[in-house]
């Protein structure tokens, strides 16, 4: 498996029931990234390794939204950046340990292990 069949399972696999809860309502088939970000990266770091980064998306009418991507030996991995609009710009990055990620609250661990779910299942159909 490759970075891009990764993706794809899980472009298939994210839902409204995988989207941050305060995002949900505006989930949606046009932007499925929506809301995705935390538990995509999760399960990136399950596939590929790397570091988890936190960040900070600061978009052009001056919104402030966290935001997590992966950071990987080649490079940076950001999966659901298409949620956000051009012209975005990420500020304060840090790297988050899985574990710390996982006790958050807001239903991070149901969300992670309904997209890990959903993923695996994808890849073994592909």
């Amino acid at each position: 498996m490759n970075l891009r069949e990764l993706e794809l399972c899980l472009e298939s696999s994210w839902g409204r029931d995988t989207c941050y809860s305060s995002m949900r309502e505006g989930w949606s088939r046009d932007n499925p990234a929506n809301g995705q970000c935390t538990a995509t990266s999760l399960v990136v770091k399950d596939y590929f390794g790397g570091d988890i980064i936190f960040c900070f998306a600061i978009t052009p009418n001056g919104g402030r939204e966290p935001h997590f991507f992966n950071r990987l030996k080649d490079g940076d991995v950001d999966l659901t950046r298409r949620q956000f609009p051009d012209g975005t710009v990420f500020v304060e990055e840090r790297v988050m340990e899985k574990e710390h990620i996982l006790s958050m609250p807001n239903g991070v661990t149901d969300r992670y292990t309904i997209l890990k779910e959903r993923t695996q299942q994808a890849l073994r159909v592909c």
